[in-house]
Parts: C-alpha cells; sequence; structure tokens
C-alpha cells in the first residue's frame, strides 16, 4: 500500500519498518492475550460445573471492565524499539512459537486453578457447595476461589505476554499499561 511521508528520502523506511513490526508483535500480542483470558474462563467454568455452580454475572461483569478490558486496551500502546534490528518477527498466527506459548499458558492456567482450588478444600474453615435445584449455585465458597483464582491469572497472563526487544519497547515505558496493571493488580488482591 503506498503511503506518504514529509521526508523527502527513503530515511523514513527506518520508521515505518519499525513500526510495522511493532504492529505485528502487537497483534499476535493481542491475541495470545484475548485467547488465554478466554481460556482462563473456561477452565473456571468447567471447573465450576463439574459441581453445579458457575460464576455470576456481576463476576463477569466486573473481572470484563475492571480487568480485561483496561488492560487490553493499554497494552496496546506500547511503542516500537528504536533500533532496528535484522531479526523478523513472526509472520504467521499459526507458528508452533504462537501455538506453543498459547497452549503452555493455558496448561499453566488449568494447573494453577485446580491446585488452587485442591489446596483450598484441603482448608479446616472450608465448606463444600450445597447444590440447590433449579438456582444457579453462584455464592459458594468455590465459586469465590476459583473468580480470585481467575483475577489474577488475568494479570499474570497479560504481564506475560507483553513482548519488548527487539520490536517493542518495554513494557514499563507505557504508562497507561503499568498504571492498569498496578490498579488490576491491586483490585485483585483486595478482592482476596
Amino acid at each position: 500500500a503506498p503511503f506518504t511521508s514529509k521526508v523527502q528520502d527513503i530515511s523514513c523506511m527506518i520508521t515505518l519498518l519499525q513500526e510495522g513490526r511493532c504492529a505485528l508483535v502487537t497483534s499476535f500480542q493481542s491475541f495470545k492475550y484475548m485467547s488465554a483470558y478466554s481460556f482462563i474462563q473456561f477452565i473456571a467454568c468447567i471447573i465450576l460445573y463439574s459441581f453445579d455452580a458457575l460464576l455470576s454475572d456481576n463476576m463477569f461483569l466486573a473481572s470484563d471492565l475492571f480487568i480485561i478490558i483496561p488492560l487490553a486496551f493499554s497494552m496496546c500502546r506500547t511503542h516500537p524499539y528504536h533500533k532496528l534490528v535484522p531479526q523478523r518477527p513472526t509472520s504467521s498466527l499459526m507458528s508452533f512459537q504462537v501455538i506453543a506459548s498459547l497452549a503452555m499458558q493455558v496448561v499453566i492456567h488449568a494447573f494453577f486453578q485446580t491446585t488452587v482450588y485442591l489446596t483450598a478444600t484441603q482448608l479446616s474453615w472450608f465448606t463444600h457447595c450445597e447444590p440447590i435445584a433449579g438456582s444457579h449455585n453462584t455464592s459458594c465458597l468455590e465459586v469465590t476461589i476459583i473468580f480470585l483464582a481467575s483475577t489474577f491469572q488475568y494479570v499474570a497472563s497479560v504481564f506475560a505476554f507483553s513482548v519488548s526487544k527487539p520490536f517493542r519497547k518495554p513494557f514499563y515505558t507505557n504508562y497507561l499499561f503499568v498504571l492498569f496493571l498496578i490498579l488490576a493488580f491491586g483490585m485483585s488482591i483486595w478482592l482476596a
């Protein structure tokens, strides 16, 4: 596609390549984060459905409005790295590198949620949910435990997928993202 520049020589090509590579890496990062987010919720729902409970609408709304949306939008605002390198970013969304990193995150998240649930059930104060016929069973300890574990996982996965050098600046140069990261982590701690 044609592009225009006020610079009358080819020096703007370096900026164009830096921006393009940063945009490609950012697109893959966003895909992986939103996929991980979906898998985290899927795993949480599967665990909760195993004893006839589910997350409440307010829990879904809180995680979407206060964690997912701010982090997803702000992580994309990281600028390109100042130096152009000969290495090229992954160019295929279905490459082994992209799919393997996402698959490993899903395995780690499933292990973490299962471990948190099983550990909590071993505590002396824990009482199991008694299913009520015709009810959604959203006010059980199991639901709260899985919800709190998933809020930490949303923050951890956005941090894990924050790619930096050699195509993007480090995540801490994106002040809005750092602010939302701190707020989301603080909210998760406050809820716990």
